[in-house]
């Protein structure tokens, strides 16, 4: 395929892998490149492997397990039922006045600011910022995530969202302190927040400004454009490595007896 050092060459090469019927897709990357796959893989399980910084959705985990749990899935040696996690998804459209519409996704967080360019794709400005949506959130992450993981913890399986809604610094219910980015403790105000529902759309409040899509800038709107944030449940899956390799040790599938040929599947 061609090259063109854009996010279309992972989104290119996602659609592909999944019209070839692989069993497994790996990625190495960030929370973008994860999401770009996601959006184009289809039914076909992920295994993720963080790379660089600042990741909330891949985990740092150990390539040669990582590969080898994904090679028991793919040639039937771990059942699914055993093998894969279900992960939740945002889906976030934006409609215009005349019934036009956008549609992009999150795996970690949509964040609403009241900046009207995408310029710099790197979202860290917290006075900017007017509301957090996350699918889960870790106490431990780093990033704008983070502001939801220290406000009320979501766990991955864990059923529906959080929504955020932030206001001015002192004008909020409380101040609160997240580290958004690496090295940056950055104080937000927190004017509430509230649960959400699987396949239940929440409106956002802001009438202009971007959406920033897994900590990067990807959309703007204006006033005139309703902006949607719907949690998915089971959107897509991954390989649960831990869950694999249990899997092998108590069925034995690494052993074998001296002299004999290995079996090949």
């Amino acid at each position: 395929m061609p090259v063109t050092a854009r996010v279309d060459d992972t989104l290119n090469a996602a659609r592909h892998m999944a019209d070839a019927g692989v069993e497994v897709i790996i990625v190495l990357g960030g929370d973008g490149t994860h999401r770009a796959v996601v959006r184009e893989c289809g039914g076909v399980p992920i295994a993720g492997l963080s790379t660089g910084t600042n990741n909330a959705f891949p985990e740092m985990r150990e390539a040669t397990i990582t590969g080898l749990a994904s090679g028991l899935y793919a040639t039937g040696k771990v059942p699914a039922s055993h093998a894969l996690a279900s992960n939740k998804r945002l889906d976030i459209v934006i409609r215009d006045a005349d019934g036009g519409f956008r549609r992009d996704i999150a795996l970690v967080d949509a964040v609403i600011a009241h900046e009207h360019f995408i310029g710099a794709r790197a979202l860290w400005k917290a006075d900017t910022l007017a509301a957090v949506y996350v699918a889960f959130a870790d106490p431990q992450a780093i990033g704008l995530s983070a502001i939801a993981g220290l406000l009320e913890p979501l766990g991955r399986r864990e059923a529906g969202g959080l929504a955020i809604e932030l206001a001015a610094p002192g004008q909020g219910e409380f101040e609160l302190r997240a580290p958004i980015a690496p090295g940056l403790l950055s104080q937000v105000s927190v004017a509430g927040w509230q649960r959400l529902e699987h396949a239940r759309p929440h409106r956002v409040r802001q009438r202009a400004g971007i959406v920033a899509l897994d900590g990067e800038r990807e959309l703007a709107f204006g006033p005139h454009d309703e902006v949607t944030v719907t949690l998915h449940e089971h959107a897509f899956r991954s390989i649960d490595v831990a869950a694999c390799m249990r899997y092998a040790a108590r069925e034995r599938l690494m052993r074998s007896i001296p002299g004999s040929i290995p079996a090949t599947h």
